[in-house]
């Protein structure tokens, strides 16, 4: 479906899984790296279950139960930080975009994505259920990004919060 497409960029995270999985679908492109589509940094949560989070920094698990945003200890992001780079690489994503481009990145930033193209609350991002290694298109429409979901994938998405 890629080579359909007539790819003409690639941007990916940083991260070994996306690039990895970038230069297996793309090897005749040069693949630009953006610290902007790293995944979510937890900080001092980083590896923990919830469980242990909720032993040891119940301050957020009773901020998210009331569905605010903290921003994780030591270093440490929040769901606005990730769309503030998010938005910050997509400014400029659409001064330079010229052709079909992809972009490997990770789920609380395709959270993010979904969640502003959809006009879904923030405090409801985290219900989103993002499918690994499927193809999720958007396209650029008088400087807009609009998603171009099929509604069955939407649908699969969308499970969690109950809408389709």
């Amino acid at each position: 479906a890629f080579q359909e497409n007539n790819i003409k960029a690639v941007y990916s995270s940083p991260a070994k899984r996306c690039v990895e999985t970038a230069k297996l679908i793309f090897p005749q492109i040069d693949i630009t790296l953006d610290d902007r589509l790293q995944e979510i940094n937890y900080g001092s949560a980083e590896g923990l279950t919830f469980e242990t989070l909720k032993e040891y920094q119940p301050e957020i698990i009773d901020a998210w139960s009331k569905g605010e945003d903290p921003q994780l200890q030591d270093g440490g992001e929040n769901t606005s930080c990730v769309l503030s780079r998010l938005n910050n690489f997509l400014i400029e994503l659409r001064e330079k975009i010229d052709g079909a481009t992809v972009v490997m990145t990770h789920n609380v930033v395709l959270r993010c994505l979904i969640g502003e193209a959809h006009d879904i609350p923030q405090q409801e991002w985290h219900l989103l259920s993002i499918p690994h290694a499927e193809p999720l298109e958007f396209k650029i429409m008088a400087g807009r990004l609009i998603s171009n979901i099929p509604r069955s994938q939407l649908g699969n998405i969308f499970t969690a919060l109950g809408k389709v």
